[in-house]
């Protein structure tokens, strides 16, 4: 589909799009709020990083909404803005490698060589520079927001994940905490600290496979802040045990 090839192409451009991060948009992430345009991008793995474009342009509001139509009197039905066309994957997610033939199959009518990167990267460099190809299609500055991994609320402010208000301690969610354990072995001065995100007695079976001294678990503290635990409690007495 022609339609939708060409505003991949303008959305790699105006949002410095990596494909990976392209061939995770949805419908869903594209939505009006006082009487502006904004685009969702995830970022990271999941949807814990989001970064947040308002669409300032209106010609391609105009195509993206043409695009749809076509898709809807094509009978295409998909939660994501770049479905997979082909008749196995139809509707499901686009492959990265789906949209770099597409940049490919452009780039050898144009009698050039380029990628969906070198798109991304001269998106990035007229970003900077103030410059663009022409006035339709114009960078847009992505704002970086980190989805609360307690209360799901999106928010500038980063605190191991956390909105400023479920940052203080007795709003934290410790079922999405973590673990610092700590494991040693019998009748000798060997400890080991390390993390789990589950259930720590599984750690003391997997240390415990192929170890030939037998060890036991002395006991391990619970925290959100596990990861930064871990390496503070390392730097600290890691010379000791």
């Amino acid at each position: 589909m022609i339609a939708r090839n060409i505003l991949i192409i303008k959305f790699i451009y105006i949002f410095a799009l990596q494909s990976r991060e392209l061939v995770k948009l949805k419908w869903s992430f594209l939505y009006q709020k006082n009487n502006k345009n904004y685009l969702n991008i995830e970022t990271g793995r999941g949807d814990s990083e989001i970064d947040i474009c308002e669409i300032k342009n209106e010609s391609v509001m105009e195509q993206t909404n043409y695009y749809r139509d076509l898709m809807v009197k094509k009978h295409i039905k998909s939660d994501f803005i770049f479905p997979s066309l082909s008749f196995r994957t139809l509707g499901k997610a686009m492959s990265t490698k789906g949209v770099n033939d597409i940049i490919v199959r452009l780039s050898k009518v144009r009698g050039s060589s380029f990628s969906a990167l070198n798109i991304r990267n001269l998106s990035n460099g007229h970003l900077f520079t103030h410059e663009y190809i022409n006035t339709e299609l114009k960078p847009s500055l992505r704002d970086k927001f980190f989805k609360c991994k307690s209360c799901g609320k999106l928010s500038k402010w980063r605190n191991d994940k956390l909105c400023e208000e479920c940052s203080v301690l007795g709003n934290r969610d410790y079922n999405k905490s973590g673990y610092v354990y700590f494991i040693k072995a019998i009748d000798y001065d060997y400890t080991k600290i390390g993390i789990a995100n589950k259930n720590v007695n599984d750690r003391l079976k997997t240390n415990q496979v192929g170890n030939m001294y037998e060890l036991y678990l002395m006991g391990y503290l619970q925290s959100p802040d596990f990861k930064d635990m871990e390496q503070e409690i390392q730097s600290k007495l890691g010379k000791y045990i």
